[in-house]
């Protein structure tokens, strides 16, 4: 179950229902999950954006590998929406990597609000970090990036894409 919930927000009750566990039993899994260094809770970015945010966190296996195979995923084609949530997952461990590594003591959030409007990945309080699985990011994409209180809280947007260079538009960096 938590393989096929990786990448997402978590939501104990529904789970619950699904799997016949009850909700806090669950909470105490994934829990244990992150006290052994399996998985990681990413919680959602807390400072308004001129929105209400959500409150719940996501969960990230360790390795996109791990998560596949514990859910039965053999091979991923590109252009799915399985592909691109492992290209979220693996911007996701590099990110979370970079940040140890480099001892870099921003923490590593997601915004989403009511609406679903998402950021895919907050580093401290300046960053914003899309993932999009997309061989050419267009307009249509930088929605989310666009939003008033995004640009204005953010000083730098990046998109992560499979473009073939790195480009510009309307400030926003998208990078291969």
């Amino acid at each position: 179950t938590a393989a096929l919930v990786n990448g997402h927000q978590l939501n104990f009750e529904s789970l619950s229902s699904d799997c016949g566990v009850p909700a806090r039993t669950l909470r105490e899994y994934f829990l244990i999950l992150e006290e052994t260094l399996v998985g990681t809770l990413l919680h959602p970015y807390k400072r308004t954006l001129h929105r209400k945010s959500v409150s719940t966190a996501k969960f990230y296996f360790f390795d996109v590998g791990v998560a596949n195979v514990l859910a039965r995923r053999r091979h991923i084609e590109y252009g799915t929406e399985l592909f691109g949530n492992a290209l979220e997952h693996f911007i996701f461990t590099e990110l979370r990597s970079y940040l140890n590594y480099s001892r870099d003591t921003r923490t590593l959030t997601f915004w989403r609000d009511q609406s679903g409007h998402e950021i895919d990945f907050v580093v401290g309080d300046d960053l914003a970090i899309e993932v999009k699985s997309t061989a050419l990011v267009s307009e249509k994409h930088l929605k989310n990036m666009r939003l008033e209180g995004v640009r204005k809280h953010f000083r730098r947007r990046i998109v992560v894409s499979m473009d073939p260079a790195p480009r510009v538009i309307d400030n926003v960096e998208i990078l291969p």
